[in-house]
């Protein structure tokens, strides 16, 4: 199956914290089509409002709040705090959590204007964007990681 690329907007703190190793899973209120094995684009919001690394989504869970707070507490080292399910709290549709694996910072953030360069107007998205390998952002992407050692590896 070819890699499908996905651009998730995330809060810098949660961002970091993704990149660093510590939060094993990505929470969202929206269920996004994301499959195991997608190379999702991290895209620190606002203040940061830059591209700053990239990780593989692992499993994928999708399931009603309780579900996933039960699947979660289970889970050994998930970095998942009070303030994570505080904002999948009260969602009365299905939430979906996302393994994160080998997360890769990139060698230098791409800022917003810089990628309004490549695509002007470009808008991040509010939660994720699905993305052509041929994109421009996902062409800088995988320049920048190959060029710090190398193709993102599983």
């Amino acid at each position: 199956m070819l890699t499908e690329y996905v651009l998730m907007s995330i809060k810098p703190h949660f961002a970091e914290e993704i990149l660093s190793g510590k939060k094993k899973f990505e929470l969202r209120a929206r269920v996004a089509p994301l499959n195991s094995g997608d190379l999702v684009i991290v895209y620190a919001s606002s203040p940061v409002k830059s591209i700053i690394g990239v990780f593989r989504a692992g499993r994928i869970f999708i399931g009603n709040y309780e579900e996933i707070v039960d699947l979660l507490r289970n889970y050994p080292r998930a970095g998942i705090t009070e303030e994570d399910l505080k904002y999948i709290a009260n969602r009365k549709r299905e939430i979906i959590a996302v393994e994160v694996l080998a997360p890769r910072r990139l060698p230098r953030p791409i800022t917003l204007s810089e990628i309004r360069k490549l695509i002007p107007g470009f808008r991040p998205p509010v939660s994720y964007m699905k993305l052509k390998p041929t994109n421009p952002i996902v062409e800088l992407v995988m320049k920048l990681l190959k060029s710090s050692g190398g193709l993102f590896m599983d």
